[in-house]
């Protein structure tokens, strides 16, 4: 009996070690480009997504932002018309990089904006994942002063985590 259990033990914390843990997905903000060439799939909303945005926001139907895809909304899109599908980024406007143009396996075309400080509205999941350069988050890494009174106004802000450290009188560091 003893050995039973030892057995059923070591076969539970064996699979519990084994699960894949699913790793987010990194929201290129600065970098929209990483995307171009890749294969995406719309992951689908969480309850609780769907309750507070009700659908999936900044797709569109032309290049120019004017029409949501499937609109329900303000710029607010039907849930059930993006969920689970493919769509290859055929390319980011060097004009406005943040505008992603997708294309679907049946040739249907449409756009999406990715934009800086709503990650809650990337819902992209990469087919094997991003390649992300070795100075990629250095990209996100910002920091500030006051120059107007000489006083070093300390705040730093990592991928849109922003910290305050207070005030100081000007150093020269």
């Amino acid at each position: 009996m003893k050995q039973f259990t030892l057995a059923l033990v070591l076969l539970f914390s064996v699979l519990a070690i084994a699960q894949e843990e699913k790793k987010p997905e990194i929201f290129p903000f600065k970098r929209p480009e990483l995307l171009v060439g890749k294969t995406v799939t719309i992951r689908p909303l969480t309850d609780e997504e769907i309750k507070i945005q009700k659908g999936y926001h900044n797709f569109y139907k032309d290049k120019y932002n004017i029409h949501s895809y499937h609109e329900i909304g303000f710029e607010t899109s039907d849930s059930k018309s993006l969920e689970n599908r493919v769509f290859k980024v055929v390319s980011s406007n060097p004009k406005y990089p943040y505008k992603l143009k997708l294309e679907a396996e049946d040739g249907e075309v449409i756009y999406y904006s990715l934009l800086a400080g709503y990650p809650e509205h990337y819902y992209f999941e990469v087919e094997g994942g991003l390649d992300v350069p070795n100075d990629f988050y250095c990209d996100y890494f910002e920091y500030g002063y006051d120059k107007g009174n000489k006083d070093i106004l300390k705040w730093a802000a990592f991928y849109n985590i922003r910290i305050d450290l207070g005030i100081g009188p000007m150093t020269g560091q």
